[in-house]
């Protein structure tokens, strides 16, 4: 009952403060809805041809859009002591941890969602794989969302961490981003996509369950 009332209190600044600040989550949208905009437009390639280059587009950009925003995730509210605020007034940031995500993927994953079925018509994608493409997206954006956040608790002590949050974040991102194209590829191909959604779906059961809690203890290190 107390961590559903902090949660409350904290998701209500959240979203509060993204809807002072914008241009923090219109930055990482605009970045994939001009890429993908523009690939098809630039290229002037036939469809038969573009299609095969629909997973590591949408694969690649919506994960780099993720990637982008995990900057926006703890490190203004560590600078600013907000951070150490809510330690003291909590006890536990674990519900501040589970607030940060939820709203950071609604925020920055959740648009990029609802924008692709638009997208999907420059690239002529059929209607009945809109929905397997779609969950391949969500599952691997929200696994990097997650992951990104267990790494940025772990270096947010570092000064100028952007670079090696990036290199960090590499080794996760490779994988993850392998079996998301695969499963687009697998979709458009005909072939068994079940395969490696499952495995994209595992891993996102893995990383809510263990990781959240794992980066509030990042986080409490860092403060010290």
């Amino acid at each position: 009952m107390l961590y559903g009332k902090q949660f409350k209190k904290i998701l209500k600044l959240e979203l509060y403060d993204y809807c002072r600040y914008p241009g923090q989550w219109m930055n990482s949208i605009l970045f994939f809805t001009l890429i993908v905009i523009m690939f098809p437009l630039m290229t002037s390639v036939q469809n038969s041809i573009l299609i095969h280059f629909i997973p590591a587009i949408f694969g690649l950009i919506s994960s780099l859009s993720v990637i982008l925003s995990l900057n926006y995730l703890f490190n203004s509210d560590y600078e600013d002591g907000t951070l150490d605020l809510y330690l003291l007034s909590f006890g536990s940031l674990r519900p501040y941890v589970a607030v940060k995500l939820i709203t950071h993927w609604m925020i920055f994953c959740l648009p990029i969602l609802v924008i692709s079925p638009i997208l999907f018509v420059l690239y002529n994608i059929e209607y009945h794989l809109i929905g397997i493409i779609l969950l391949s997206l969500l599952f691997s954006t929200t696994i990097l969302l997650i992951l990104g956040a267990l790494i940025s608790g772990l270096i947010l002590s570092i000064k100028n961490q952007g670079l090696l949050l990036i290199l960090l974040i590499l080794p996760i991102f490779a994988p993850v981003l392998i079996f998301c194209s695969g499963t687009i590829n697998a979709a458009l191909t005909n072939d068994n996509y079940l395969a490696p959604l499952l495995f994209l779906f595992s891993i996102l059961m893995f990383t809510i369950i263990t990781v959240p809690s794992i980066t509030s203890f990042f986080l409490k290190v860092s403060l010290n």
